[in-house]
């Protein structure tokens, strides 16, 4: 049985490149379209992380000013996890935090979830099908619509399902495993619910660890695997929040 040939990886390689930037044209095309058209001033939870996101871009930090005796003092602050504000924040540092900005971040961060996806789905299914997933996402309405919001929503599920590509192609190392675990860690401080992923991500690295070995394990060596993954992964997870939940402990009312 003969191995890939170099001239065949590249073949490979440029077939999928060409993949990904057609479904990232096809994704963001819509979507520069809705934010051009539909973007105004952030509303609701958008307001708070377009605020947030100007503050750190101005270098000021996750804060706020309150007014004593007249003056406005620097406070910490607290809308929710800094995660979003911190990438508008830095996006707003680099081309400025106009109207546009924001919904054109938008933009780019939802045609990179439909390459993501496509991307996943390929380590599970035929590449048709990947594709075909990857260009539900580009053009779902629901989606291209988001890009005109100021939301947590696209970068969350953006990093998640980032997490689960890097983690999906050799699951069984403790490498990719913790590499996983901090792109999944990054996208709990965007949106806390990517917690919840931990469990699975880690138990699933236990069953890859034990496939991998070949060897026809026991229940005990299944659930040792298991328990190891999890760990792995919940600890390399929790090394971005960390600092975040520190100094809320240290300046907010509570952890």
């Amino acid at each position: 049985m003969h191995g890939a040939t170099p001239d065949g990886e590249r073949e490979r390689a440029s077939s999928r490149l060409l993949t990904a930037l057609t479904i990232f044209g096809v994704a963001l095309a819509p979507r520069l379209a809705a934010a051009i058209v539909y973007a105004g001033e952030p509303v609701w939870d958008g307001h708070y992380y377009d605020f947030g996101a100007k503050r750190i871009a101005a270098g000021l930090g996750y804060s706020d000013d309150v007014i004593i005796g007249g003056v406005p003092v620097w406070h910490p602050w607290c809308h929710y996890p800094v995660g979003f504000s911190a990438f508008l924040g830095a996006v707003y540092r680099v081309f400025g935090s106009g109207p546009l900005v924001g919904p054109l971040f938008g933009a780019v961060v939802g045609a990179l979830l439909a390459v993501a996806t496509w991307s996943l789905a390929g380590t599970f299914m035929t590449e048709r099908r990947a594709r075909i997933a990857g260009g539900l996402v580009a053009l779902h309405p629901g989606l291209v619509l988001y890009s005109a919001l100021v939301m947590t929503e696209p970068l969350a599920a953006l990093l998640t399902m980032a997490a689960f590509v890097v983690f999906s192609r050799t699951p069984e190392r403790p490498r990719t495993a913790a590499l996983a675990g901090l792109v999944l860690g990054v996208a709990t401080l965007v949106r806390p619910q990517a917690l919840l992923l931990v469990p699975f991500m880690g138990v699933l690295h236990g069953v890859a660890r034990v496939r991998a070995s070949g060897a026809n394990a026991s229940p005990s060596a299944w659930l040792r695997a298991s328990a190891i993954g999890l760990a792995l992964t919940a600890a390399t997870t929790l090394l971005p929040v960390l600092p975040w939940t520190a100094r809320n402990c240290r300046v907010m009312d509570g952890c």
